[in-house]
């Protein structure tokens, strides 16, 4: 198992580009010619791998979440046309980040007779 960490290890750069492309376990264990399970359990034996693992991971989740924030508010392109809001994205942002409030079906009741939760900084400026 060792030899298969140092090779992995000599691969750190090429693993950390992969998975910020947004590359997957499969095709990585194809570029490093190993099986998945071989990935696995390097990852829980060497925890250095699995903080790039799981570093690299986020910084593609939060590219993917800043363009969708992006999208759904709109933005203006760099030869100054006005890309207007897109109401699907907006859905599907408030759908995941606040589900309580913006779920399938019929609007949420507030039997509670509580106040609705105040909106954070990032979403009052949108």
């Amino acid at each position: 198992m060792n030899d298969i960490y140092d090779r992995i290890k000599r691969q750190l750069p090429l693993i950390a580009a992969h998975l910020r492309e947004g590359g997957g376990e499969s095709g990585l264990c194809r570029k490093l010619g190993i099986s998945r399970a071989e990935l696995r359990q390097c990852r829980r034996a060497h925890p250095e791998l699995d903080e790039c693992w799981k570093a690299n991971r986020c910084e593609v989740a939060e590219r993917v979440e800043a363009a969708l924030l992006r999208r759904a508010t709109g933005y203006e392109e760099e030869n100054g046309k006005a890309v207007p809001p897109d109401v699907r994205a907006a859905v599907f942002w408030l759908k995941n980040r606040r589900p309580g409030r913006w779920k399938d079906g019929a609007a949420p009741s507030r039997s509670d007779n509580t106040a609705p939760p105040e909106f954070t900084a990032e979403e009052k400026q949108l």
